[in-house]
Parts: C-alpha cells; sequence; structure tokens
C-alpha cells in the first residue's frame, strides 16, 4: 500500500476538474479549481492558470478572485479553445502542462502542476474510439514493481510486443498513471474491492457484495477511484471489482 502525507496551507486548492476535448485540431480546454477555506476570517483570492504545450510554449493564461469567509469552498473555472492542438492518443501521446498557482496579498499559496491530454474518448457497439478514430484494444494484466525506473521499461516492453491497454488488478500509485499518460497506455481502472470470500452463497448479507451494511464502503472506494484518476488521459474506463 501507498499513503501519501501532504501538508497545505489553511487556504488550499481541494480538487481540480480538467475536461478537454479534440475536435479535428481545435481543443477545448476546462478546468475548475476547488478553493477551501480553513478559516472563520474572509481572505480574497487570486487564482493563475496557465496552459503550456508539449514544447513548453504557454498557449492559454489567465487568472479568477475569489473571497471565501466562514471555512467556505468555492470553484473558479477557466475556459478556452486552443487552434492547432496536439492530440493525446496510445501513438502520439502529446502531453500539455496545467499550472495552477494560488495568490494572496501579493504572496504564492500553492503551485500545482498537473500533465493534460487533449483527446475524445468514444463508444460505439462495443467499440471505441479515440479523437474519432476506431482504436482496437490489446489488454493485458499487469502486476507494477515498486520501483518507476523498472516499472517504465517493463512497461515499453509491452508497448513493443503490441500490448496497449492495462488492467491493473488492484488501485496504482500515482506515478503509475503519470508514466502511462507519458507511454500513451490505456488503463482500466480497477476499484480497491476483491470480495472473494463465500462466492457462492447467494443469500442477502452472505457476501460482502450482497451485504447492505458494506454499501457505504462500497461507494466509498468507488469514489476514491474515480476521483483520484478521473484527471488523466490514460483512463478509459473502471473495474468496479474483482470477482465475487
Amino acid at each position: 500500500p501507498y499513503v501519501y502525507v501532504v501538508a497545505q496551507p489553511r487556504v488550499r486548492v481541494r480538487d481540480i476538474v480538467i475536461d478537454t476535448r479534440d475536435d479535428h485540431g481545435n481543443g477545448l480546454f476546462a478546468m475548475g479549481v476547488i478553493l477551501k477555506s480553513h478559516l472563520l476570517n474572509p481572505k480574497d483570492y487570486r487564482i493563475h492558470y496557465e496552459l503550456l504545450d508539449p514544447a513548453g510554449k504557454v498557449v492559454s493564461y489567465g487568472h479568477r478572485d475569489l473571497k471565501l469567509d466562514m471555512q467556505r469552498e468555492d470553484t473558479v473555472r477557466f475556459l478556452d479553445n486552443i487552434s492547432n492542438v496536439m492530440a493525446w492518443s496510445h501513438e502520439a501521446p502529446y502531453l500539455y502542462t496545467a499550472v495552477i498557482k494560488t495568490q494572496y496579498e501579493g504572496r504564492f499559496g500553492e503551485y500545482l502542476v498537473l500533465p493534460v491530454g487533449f483527446r475524445s474518448l468514444s463508444f460505439k457497439e462495443g467499440k471505441m474510439s479515440v479523437n474519432e478514430v476506431p482504436v482496437e484494444l490489446h489488454a493485458t494484466e499487469f502486476a507494477m514493481t515498486s520501483d518507476i525506473a523498472t516499472t517504465t521499461e517493463q512497461l515499453r516492453a509491452l508497448r513493443k510486443q503490441g500490448y496497449n491497454t492495462l488492467l491493473p488488478d488492484v488501485p496504482q500509485p500515482k506515478w503509475f498513471y503519470e508514466v502511462c499518460d507519458e507511454l500513451g497506455m490505456y488503463v482500466v481502472e480497477h476499484c480497491a474491492i476483491n470480495p472473494t470470500a463465500e462466492s457462492t452463497n447467494r443469500t442477502v448479507g452472505g457476501t460482502p457484495s450482497n451485504n447492505p451494511s458494506l454499501a457505504d464502503e462500497y461507494l466509498d472506494r468507488v469514489r476514491g477511484a474515480y476521483y483520484r484518476t478521473r484527471n488523466h488521459s490514460c483512463i478509459i474506463a473502471y473495474s468496479l471489482a474483482g470477482p465475487a
């Protein structure tokens, strides 16, 4: 298991939601930044963003002002159209970079960097298309190691063998999805649910998956998987659980 301990200021970025689309070279960039205050007195904040293309050139930027008080939270939204966008796919995993900065009384508080891929995902008659191009998925189960460099080399080897989709059996550390973004590997994310005990018992409560008292725990793990990985270009679907 992986545990992350993160220290943030008392007015902090609680969440970031990024949505992108590619439409024949025209890119839609939409981002919501949720700012949360743990203070009682009101504060005026400014949230800045920049979007850099794969070569490091700034292609979009801006800021929004926000006042928070009494331990409230609110969302600022940014929207822009990016011309001549370089789309992300398993064949060409172009990544842009979103930079978010918070500012109070001239001082910057947080500085966050996220990779951004422009891609449109659709399913029709059981077939997946990326950027309106049908894609044939070649999937394999994958058990990562604890070492980033070794895992990266293993994924490169899988790409050379023709695989483009990974089926992890458990949630992976954050860096795993970043590597998959960079290499152009699709991932079906697996929620942290593996209820294998007493799988033949079909009575109510006979298995964890059929126990109403565990519904909140199941939903919490599903939400955790979604919110943790939703901004990654590599994620194409979610597997809710292993065999029950």
